[in-house]
């Protein structure tokens, strides 16, 4: 959430931009106070800061909403003893759509706005042989087509052989997913895990799925 976002409503409305993590970057026509983290374009006079400090997030334990308060510099206009401040409120909205600011009202000196985003979504993940189903996502990865058997040089000598869905046929490997073999014989391979002890999980934070076999040769060092 750290790109700028712009937040416009009908055209007799003031255009909002906000930057969730740091101060706005310049924006081409729009001359907002620097170190501003919310701004007002009003259409008629300059841009307002009504958002720059924050203590982070907030959350309500009785709702389970994730808030964001920012205060600003600015004296409000309906009452000069205090300043402006907005309050970004992040509602759960299931999906691959980072979703975008929405202005709910204005109270007083106090902007409210609302953002519906899967981040703060409750996560789970259920697999299925070589898919997984993000819930927070409502995606499926299906990594089926990345079995049969391939071969990785492994440093110094031998190779890693690897069928991510199934086992390998090197002999010696024990019907191992992941199977170390440094040459032929007797003892020359090592299993790292089978695809029976496999287990999926999506890291949002990298955008990656981790993939992690168990049940493999004992470690000998």
């Amino acid at each position: 959430m750290a790109p700028d976002d712009e937040l416009t409503q009908s055209d007799d409305d003031p255009d909002f931009y906000i930057n969730i993590c740091e101060p706005l970057n310049p924006i081409p026509g729009v001359t907002c106070p620097p170190g501003t983290t919310v701004c007002m374009d009003p259409q008629h006079g300059p841009p307002v800061d009504i958002g720059r400090t924050t203590t982070g997030p907030h959350i309500d334990h009785a709702t389970n909403e994730v808030s964001i308060t920012y205060e600003s510099s600015t004296p409000c206009a309906a009452d000069p003893s205090l300043n402006y401040t907005s309050t970004i409120v992040f509602s759960c909205q299931r999906g691959l759509d980072l979703g975008s600011p929405q202005m709910l009202q204005q109270q007083g000196c106090v902007f409210m706005l609302e953002w519906a985003t899967p981040l703060v979504c409750p996560d789970a993940t259920h697999t299925t042989g070589c898919q997984l189903t993000d819930s927070r996502l409502q995606f499926t990865f299906n990594l089926s087509g990345l079995g049969g058997e391939i071969q990785v040089p492994a440093p110094g000598s031998g190779s890693y052989h690897l069928n991510m869905c199934g086992s390998v046929a090197a002999p010696g490997c024990k019907g191992s997913a992941v199977c170390q073999v440094l040459g032929a014989g007797p003892g020359m391979a090592s299993s790292f895990g089978i695809s029976q002890a496999m287990t999926l999980d999506y890291k949002h934070e990298q955008g990656a799925i981790l993939m992690k076999y168990g049940g493999g040769d004992p470690c000998p060092a």
